[in-house]
Parts: C-alpha cells; structure tokens; sequence
C-alpha cells in the first residue's frame, strides 16, 4: 500500500528549497490580525498554518468550520497554492521518483485489467494513502501537463495540479475497464469527474 516506503531511495524533501521560496507572508498576516484583535493571542506563523487543517478536518467532520471564517479569501488562495505546491514537489511530477514509486500501483492495475475476464472478477479494491493516489496518478500522467509549479506567483491561469481536486478527505479513483463496439477502453474517474487522457 505504500511503495514510497519501499524505495530506500525515495526523497520527499528532495525538492524542499524549491517550495520553501513560496512566500509565507500571508501566514504572518493571519497570525497578526488574529494577534491583534485578541489579547493575550500569541499565534506564531506555525498556528496560522495549523488553522487551515483544523478548518478542513472540522468541516469533513462536521459539515461546518467558524475557524474557517478567520480566512481572507486570498489567504485561502495562497494556502491552496502551497498545498499545490508541497504535494507536487514531495510526491507528485515534481519529485524525481513520483512517477516511479506510483508506477507500482499502476502496473498492478494494468494487469488486473488484463486478466479480469480469464479470473472473472469484475471489481477490485484497494485502500491506500493520499500521497500514494498523488504518486498513483503522476505514474499514469493525469495532471501533468509537463510544466513545473512556480514559486514565486500563484498560476490562476493554465493550473492543472490542484491537490484539492486529487485528493480531498475520502478520495476516490477508478479505473475503469468497458467495452464499445467490440474495443476494449480504460478510463480514469477522479472523485466522480472523468478525466480525460490526452
């Protein structure tokens, strides 16, 4: 279930000074605004970092966060951006050997698909880690359009890795054996949205 731990060579911070020139201003400003406007705070930029996970595991488990109102929109924003970031570097296209650690699930996958009628089973499972989806889906190339994730802007336009659309709490990825005029067809189904492959 996780080949990252397998490879004896695998290095998540392999690309840490890349990611670390994003600019964590936005997490100062969080921690001074919030300082500010109670006393007696004393959030440090670490706290303002922790906040964003207290926001998504509470709204996962609950439905609904308050923390999550003390974020501007654009703090937000940069935090999605650094989340990009983190992924695609430690695990992702942008670590040396994400696509060769994801390769392992994915050559499974190719040969269940390949004996699925001589074994008769039509549906496999198998659970795993978030940074083993992100390793699984850099090995088949879903998005990945080549181009590595800037540092020093946040890349509104023609940005086709988001963590988010990965790999949110409960991620699910299919892939799908089906047949159409006599031709056998793979597809990939991401959280529900079928990717295309290009």
């Amino acid at each position: 279930l996780t080949p990252i731990n397998s490879c004896t060579v695998y290095n998540e911070s392999e690309n840490a000074a890349v990611y670390a020139n994003y600019s964590t201003t936005y997490l100062k400003n969080i921690a001074n605004r919030l300082n500010s406007e109670s006393k007696g705070l004393n959030l440090t930029t670490t706290d303002a970092y922790n906040l964003f996970s207290w926001c998504a595991y509470e709204i996962n488990a609950k439905g609904y966060s308050e923390i999550c109102e003390v974020f501007l929109p654009e703090e937000l924003v940069s935090f999605s951006y650094y989340d990009d970031l983190t992924s695609y570097y430690m695990d992702g296209p942008g670590n040396s050997r994400g696509k060769t650690v994801g390769a392992v699930n994915f050559n499974a996958s190719v040969e269940l698909l390949k004996q699925s009628e001589s074994l008769g089973q039509k549906v496999w499972l198998s659970f795993t880690h978030d940074t083993n989806i992100v390793n699984y889906l850099a090995a088949v190339g879903l998005f990945d359009d080549g181009n590595k994730l800037p540092v020093s802007y946040i890349p509104i336009k023609d940005h086709v890795y988001h963590k988010s659309w990965m790999v949110p709490q409960g991620a699910r990825v299919y892939t799908q054996q089906y047949e159409c005029s006599n031709q056998t067809y793979v597809r990939y189904v991401v959280n529900d949205v079928v990717i295309p492959i290009e």
